[in-house]
């Protein structure tokens, strides 16, 4: 039997409209211009939330001071739908609140006989999968730290590195690597590096699950209004692809820094940067180390039997 299909009004997930200076000075609100007026759609999918967790949801515009940088190359605003910040107020930790941000410009339409260009704030799929995030236990953990502390023991734990003057991390601030092994071989760098790129995987891929699951719970299919578009694995999969972008592209490799496992390697070849036949070559040794391959292999058949469990392999790599 065929579902029956519930649609909204094409208005996507609501807009932002001007927050009075009273609204703005209660403490239990944010202190922002904006608030947020959710569509019906937006609604069920805030409501949902708020009733499971017990936490009031805030939907925010999104901030360009917040857009990270993947490595030292800059995040386009207007190409970022929305996201959650782990950290502070509103966020993994926080004991009463969640702030999402959505992109006041996400979505661009055309309206009228005119062909009048209209731009509304990302979709209501974009909402829901930075929700998914939002109340994402796997957040509060660290594929290299394992649990992240909460409440009174990030406090605590806090307060004594600040006594130690930072010779101990109780509180686990530096959750992604804490220190880095000396790797004996290319195959152990990227194994390692790898847990976080993985980690990153997984968590896109909690958060496609969860708003695919909002959206057939309520038998939403209106993907103009919502932005619920396929395959849903393949976002996540571009963590994946970039770490790869590290290995074998020279260019990109000396622009993440850190996150490349063989930066040093690339540096030695070319320490002006540029594409010379040293880099070429290094890139021939890496593409027959055969031990690196392994764990290449295994880093994406990991990746690809969690889509699998989750329901949203698409067959791709």
């Amino acid at each position: 039997m065929k579902k029956e299909s519930k649609t909204f009004p094409a208005n996507f997930s609501g807009k932002f409209v001007d927050r009075p200076l009273l609204d703005r000075l209660n403490p239990f609100t944010p202190f922002h211009s904006k608030k947020f007026k959710p569509s019906e759609q937006a609604q069920l999918l805030i409501n949902k939330y708020e009733d499971t967790y017990g936490k009031k949801i805030h939907v925010l515009p999104t901030n360009e001071s917040h857009m990270h940088s993947f490595g030292n190359q800059k995040t386009d605003p207007s190409a970022v739908g929305g996201y959650f910040r782990r950290e502070g107020i509103g966020g993994i930790h926080d004991p009463l609140n969640r702030y999402v941000y959505l992109n006041p410009k996400g979505e661009k339409i055309t309206v009228g006989s005119d062909k009048n260009t209209v731009y509304k704030p990302s979709g209501t799929f974009v909402l829901a999968h930075e929700l998914g995030h939002a109340f994402d236990p796997d957040l509060k953990k660290s594929p290299y730290r394992g649990e992240i502390p909460s409440g009174v023991k990030r406090f605590a734990g806090g307060l004594i590195d600040a006594l130690t003057l930072g010779t101990t991390d109780l509180d686990k601030r530096t959750y992604t690597y804490g220190k880095v092994p000396q790797f004996k071989s290319r195959a152990e760098a990227y194994e390692f590096f790898g847990k976080e790129a993985l980690d990153k995987f997984k968590t896109e891929i909690n958060a496609q699950k969860a708003a695919k699951d909002f959206f057939e719970e309520n038998k939403i299919n209106d993907v103009d209004a919502s932005g619920y578009r396929g395959p849903l694995d393949a976002y996540p999969s571009t963590y994946l692809q970039g770490y790869d972008m590290g290995i074998t592209d020279p260019n990109f490799a000396q622009g993440i820094g850190s996150n490349n496992p063989i930066i040093h390697e690339y540096a030695n070849r070319s320490p002006d940067g540029s594409y010379g036949p040293g880099v070429r070559a290094l890139q021939k040794e890496i593409d027959a180390d055969e031990d690196l391959k392994k764990v290449q292999k295994d880093l994406y058949d990991k990746a690809r039997n969690y889509a699998k469990e989750k329901e949203l392999y698409s067959g791709n790599r």
